[in-house]
């Protein structure tokens, strides 16, 4: 397991913080549940099984984001090290609506939310 992926880890571990009510998206959000389900979960997509052991999603000030994803793909009980998936673009409001590259997210005071094709629902809580 890398360095950086045991960080992740770490950040996982932390307490959440409690932005002011008004707050906007800006920080640092951590996946907690997928379609109802706590992570680690194992969703489908197509026909392999992809177990998301951690994800953390950091938006920044600037509208510039980042998405870390630490998953297993294909046989998930394998003894086989997760991989470390890197995603990042710019976040932004168009027309009213919040989005994180083309994606469209909702925020809710201290939780996000994503619906996807692949994935289903994500729900993401402030760290």
């Amino acid at each position: 397991m890398s360095l950086w992926t045991l960080a992740l880890y770490a950040c996982a571990l932390g307490k959440t913080v409690t932005a002011p009510p008004n707050a906007g998206p800006a920080g640092t959000w951590a996946l907690v549940r997928v379609n109802a389900e706590a992570v680690p979960v194992t969703v489908a997509s197509g026909r392999v099984a992809i177990k998301i052991l951690y994800e953390v999603i950091f938006l920044r000030a600037d509208q510039t984001f980042s998405i870390f994803t630490v998953e297993k793909i294909g046989d998930v009980s394998s003894a086989t090290p997760p991989e470390t998936v890197y995603n990042y673009g710019y976040w932004g409001d168009s027309g009213g609506d919040l989005l994180i590259g083309i994606t469209p997210v909702t925020q809710l005071g201290d939780t996000l939310t994503i619906r996807s094709n692949s994935r289903g629902l994500s729900v993401y809580a402030r760290r």
